[in-house]
């Protein structure tokens, strides 16, 4: 979204979602996860939750905790693409 991304899943397979405060600090009592690591040698991405497999299989409980990833990352600053306008 604009550059941002709201979800990710590592090599690892683990599936990882942005969420703002206060959901992710709810999100991640509620269901003894972890913040979102890519790798296991990286540190932990602040504003991502680790997904745990079991909740990965319920997706009506999912989908509201995507959606509101979603809707965060719309209000987030657009980050720069990279690609330049064509010469004129």
């Amino acid at each position: 979204m604009n550059g941002n991304m709201y979800s990710m899943i590592s090599k690892h397979g683990v599936v990882g979602i942005l969420l703002p405060e206060p959901e992710r600090s709810e999100f991640l009592a509620r269901h003894g996860a972890d913040l979102f690591r890519g790798d296991p040698a990286w540190p932990p991405a602040r504003e991502y939750v680790a997904v745990p497999d079991d909740l990965l299989a319920d997706i009506e409980m999912l989908r509201p905790i995507f959606e509101r990833s979603f809707r965060h990352a719309q209000t987030l600053k657009p980050k720069p693409t990279g690609k330049r306008a064509p010469a004129r």
